[in-house]
């Protein structure tokens, strides 16, 4: 009986892993991460140790949130220190999950690694924007720009990191009530990256704190065009018309940031809150009290739903002559902030209606 000849497409070590990693790519690069998924997983199996897999696998699972990912990029990233696009991609998402000092640990290895790398500079850059260290994050940003060169990836990833350190300084200037400083920060962030909406509609929310709504106006509307399917530019707008006096029309558009906001999967529940309240301003003066109530109870209801937002719920069921409602949410807002001037208020309102209710019931009889 002859020998057997070895049909297999590879060992562990010589590849047996690649077939499916390569699928794997092509299918993310095509936008189909669910059909990547079970070729990534292929390739772990069959290359558990791989630094390539672990990268590319990690990544997945540490952007959908599970912690697996983590190690599978620290496992790469530890087994072949030269594989920077790891080390980044771990420092990033240590950064996003809050745990900054690891994630700048990284950074400055990756750093002290490659010191001529524009990725490790804009790496290293935006940890430090994270951070609040604006200087430091700058400095790495204008040396990656010089390492980027002819690199047009490169270069286009440093000048959004110095858009990033312009706006965050913009952010801290308007904070301080500078705002012509804050304006020229945005301005300069929106030249550096006109891809991102973020500085526009912060130039707007500048010009409108200090009373200049047109203007405002028209900055978050490019900004909107910019990035249509942020929905920050549309609810601003919303509210700048409704500085404006322009009722209807922000109703229509506030309308609008509500059902995009719902169908999103940039969804916050913050802005959700946000705008359901300031479509129940517009419906009241409308002269719409029973929309207002039912936009205020989706608010309420909310995650984080704070004190302002029921302490509005109670005014609009006392508008509606609601006692026992308007009972149950001014005593949640008192709760929930016993020293708010705005709570306290509407307890009054509510203590005013029970007054009144009262003394109608006894003319009564």
């Amino acid at each position: 009986m002859g020998a057997s000849f070895d049909t297999s497409s590879g060992s562990r070590r010589d590849g047996g892993w690649k077939p499916p990693l390569v699928a794997a790519l092509r299918r993310m690069a095509a936008g189909d991460l669910s059909g990547a998924l079970p070729h990534l997983e292929q390739a772990h199996r069959l290359g558990p140790d791989v630094p390539e897999v672990c990268l590319a696998y990690g990544r997945e699972l540490a952007r959908a949130g599970n912690r697996l990912g983590l190690d599978l990029l620290e496992r790469a990233y530890r087994a072949d220190r030269t594989l920077l696009s790891a080390g980044a991609e771990l420092a990033r998402q240590l950064a996003a999950i809050g745990e900054l000092d690891r994630a700048r640990s990284i950074a400055d290895e990756l750093v002290c690694d490659h010191p001529d790398d524009a990725l490790a500079r804009i790496c290293r850059g935006e940890i430090a924007v994270d951070d609040r260290r604006l200087a430091d994050a700058e400095a790495d940003a204008t040396r990656a720009l010089n390492l980027a060169n002819d690199d047009d990836k490169g270069t286009r990833a440093a000048r959004a990191l110095l858009a990033r350190c312009h706006n965050q300084r913009g952010i801290e200037r308007a904070e301080s009530d500078d705002f012509e400083s804050a304006l020229f920060a945005f301005r300069r962030a929106a030249d550096l990256d006109p891809e991102w909406s973020a500085p526009l509609t912060n130039m707007g929310a500048a010009f409108s704190r200090i009373g200049k709504h047109r203007r405002a106006l028209d900055l978050y509307r490019q900004a909107a065009d910019v990035e249509p399917d942020n929905p920050l530019p549309s609810f601003n707008i919303g509210l700048e018309l409704i500085e404006l006096g322009e009722w209807t029309t922000a109703r229509s558009r506030l309308e609008h940031t509500v059902g995009a906001l719902l169908a999103s999967d940039r969804r916050s529940s913050s802005l959700l809150a946000q705008a359901h309240c300031a479509l129940a301003r517009v419906y009241r003066q409308l002269g719409a009290d029973a929309r207002a109530v039912r936009a205020l109870e989706y608010a309420s209801h909310l995650v984080g739903a704070g004190a302002e937002i029921w302490a509005e719920l109670a005014r609009a069921h006392i508008r509606c002559g609601e006692l026992s409602k308007a009972r149950r949410a001014a005593r949640i807002a008192l709760a929930l902030a016993p020293d708010s001037d705005h709570v306290r208020q509407a307890w009054s309102e509510f203590a005013g209606l029970r007054a009144r209710m009262r003394a109608r019931r006894r003319n009564a009889r």
